[in-house]
């Protein structure tokens, strides 16, 4: 698989839809660990495959202290509840240097796919809430 690279508005590829993703192979991984990458590298906290170019639905989130102790990866993930309204100051890594007030929901309860295939369930508050409502 190619070097990735982000994407930055007005890219096409940020408004098109992402695909669900129906098998989680070694291509699925590969993506996955490059993305985390990826998004170390540039200090943010959460990066969708639609950033890197890549219509699938995947994301990766971390860089969070005190929160995450790996990475988490979410593929087809899904908010099936959530609670409260807030609205907080956030960037984007495709809006390099654009931050601005954006409201969302302050608890999130989601479901996705790991890595392992397995279907997980994600009560998050806080700054996760945040990164997966992105």
């Amino acid at each position: 698989m190619e070097d990735l690279k982000i994407h930055y508005f007005p890219d096409k590829v940020l408004r098109q839809k992402t695909e669900k993703i129906t098998r989680i192979d070694n291509t699925v991984r590969e993506l996955a660990e490059k993305m985390v990458r990826v998004m170390k590298e540039a200090s943010g906290i959460g990066l969708a495959s639609n950033q890197v170019g890549k219509l699938l639905r995947l994301v990766v989130i971390g860089n969070l202290p005190d929160t995450l102790d790996e990475p988490l990866i979410l593929i087809n993930p899904e908010i099936n509840d959530f609670e409260g309204w807030t609205t907080q100051d956030e960037g984007c890594l495709s809006f390099p240097g654009v931050s601005a007030a954006v409201r969302r929901r302050v608890k999130i309860y989601a479901t996705f796919w790991n890595l392992k295939e397995e279907e997980m369930k994600i009560e998050a508050q806080g700054i996760l809430a945040r990164a997966i409502q992105h």
